[in-house]
């Protein structure tokens, strides 16, 4: 996961598996950094999509990721939206590219 210099999409990417896996943002924003060595660009960028996804209660399909418990890809939906809803190959192929 952290192989990828840190840009929009990476950090995305990878704010989506920790966010949906449960990582509080301060130990995700640490991880990143630790394995990547980088600075405040990282940690501004994760806490803003936490701090997005949190407050789109009503929102679906906001990001994938893959779920450590569920072990597939979901959806990050918002809060009200409480059901996990699994991506399906037609549409995350388009997501991810």
């Amino acid at each position: 996961m952290f192989v990828v210099e840190p840009n929009t999409i990476s950090v995305k990417k990878i704010a989506a598996v920790m966010y949906g896996n449960v990582v509080p943002v301060e130990r995700a924003m640490d991880s990143f950094n630790a394995c990547m060595r980088k600075d405040s660009y990282v940690s501004c960028a994760m806490k803003d999509w936490y701090s997005t996804w949190n407050k789109n209660a009503n929102r679906a399909h906001e990001a994938e990721y893959y779920s450590m418990s569920l072990k597939g890809w979901i959806w990050i939906n918002g809060k009200a939206l409480n059901e996990h809803e699994a991506v399906w190959p037609e549409i995350s192929h388009a997501v991810r590219n």
